[in-house]
């Protein structure tokens, strides 16, 4: 039997394991150079919310509170984290309640729930990519690989980009299929605590170096790079009639987008964000400050767990450590 004492603990536990995903993972991810890092993320989020909901007697509200410390600790922690990230956990929190009060937790629904929040975040970054650069970068990747499939294999593919954002999506499904059943496996295996279970979490001191954050005008010469590497396949593959006045409405273009998303949109979207938490956090802020204190001590004991794996494959370190992270996150008094 666990107590309604330790059933809170594990649920403060949970949230601040979320938190520390959330505003600190894409950092390490980007450090050790993962593929497909989004699909990771979401995973591990769509873990900690159906423990949250399994653990919590009244679910919906204890997720609620959740996504908001959550994301309250996100802007405490990151406060450059773009609007569309707010949103994915927005989503993730909100199709975790209502897949799970229907269907309760079992596989199907754990697959349904990871099936939806990676198609949103594949959907999210297409949708991005089409307002930023216009239709016409679909135009310019179907005929860069119609030319490419040409030469190398003398097929002619029409609408190559639909096959190129199909594969995409199929990646994102399939991953969601293998995950879900990882995510099922992990809370079929501990989902069954009780209080004579739970053990004295040690401190512990791990050696690490923090992820490298790159400074603004790093990111701006690389963000430069790509628009102009962008714009040059619209240069070589666009059909020949195409007139020098559509190149330079294209670029004036994108450099208004981008200007306006990057420059007015997002911040400004960033700064509602920023007011609407900061007034949460007046009421929040005692348990906020819990959070702080706790996800340090938690983020030791990951990066121990890590380089005690050294020497093992890379996705075999990662499966270990999040295994024994939600063990940390549970089974810890």
């Amino acid at each position: 039997m666990l107590s309604e004492a330790n059933r809170n603990k594990i649920i403060f536990r949970l949230t601040a394991f979320w938190g520390l995903v959330e505003s600190g993972l894409g950092g390490i991810l980007h450090a050790f150079k993962l593929p497909f890092s989004g699909i990771i993320l979401n995973g591990l989020s769509v873990s900690i919310l159906t423990f949250i909901f399994f653990y919590s007697r009244i679910p919906r509200k204890t997720i609620i509170v959740s996504l908001f410390q959550v994301a309250i600790i996100k802007l405490l922690l990151s406060p450059h984290t773009p609007p569309t990230a707010y949103l994915a956990i927005f989503f993730q929190a909100l199709i975790s309640i209502f897949v799970y009060s229907i269907f309760s937790i079992n596989w199907f629904s754990i697959f349904l729930v990871t099936t939806i929040s990676f198609l949103e975040s594949a959907f999210q970054k297409v949708l991005i990519l089409t307002i930023i650069y216009g239709m016409n970068l679909w135009e310019a990747l179907n005929i860069f690989i119609n030319k490419t499939l040409s030469s190398i294999f003398s097929l002619e593919v029409v609408n190559g980009s639909f096959y190129l954002v199909s594969l995409y999506f199929a990646i994102y499904s399939i991953s969601a299929f293998f995950i879900s059943i990882f995510i099922f496996r992990l809370w079929k295996n501990n989902r069954n605590v009780i209080d004579s279970d739970l053990i004295e979490l040690q401190e512990v001191s791990a050696n690490h170096e923090e992820p490298v954050n790159y400074s603004f005008k790093i990111k701006k010469y690389y963000f430069v790079f790509m628009i102009f590497f962008i714009l040059s396949v619209f240069t070589y593959f666009i059909p020949e009639h195409k007139s020098i006045y559509f190149y330079i409405g294209y670029l004036l273009r994108t450099v208004l987008v981008i200007i306006l998303w990057f420059i007015v949109i997002i911040p400004i979207v960033n700064q509602l964000i920023s007011y609407f938490l900061n007034k949460k956090l007046v009421s929040q802020q005692s348990e906020i400050d819990k959070f702080i204190d706790f996800i340090p001590k938690l983020k030791n004991h990951l990066f121990y767990i890590w380089n005690e794996s050294i020497g093992l494959p890379s996705y075999k370190r990662l499966l270990r450590l999040i295994k024994r992270a939600f063990v940390i996150v549970i089974y810890s008094k």
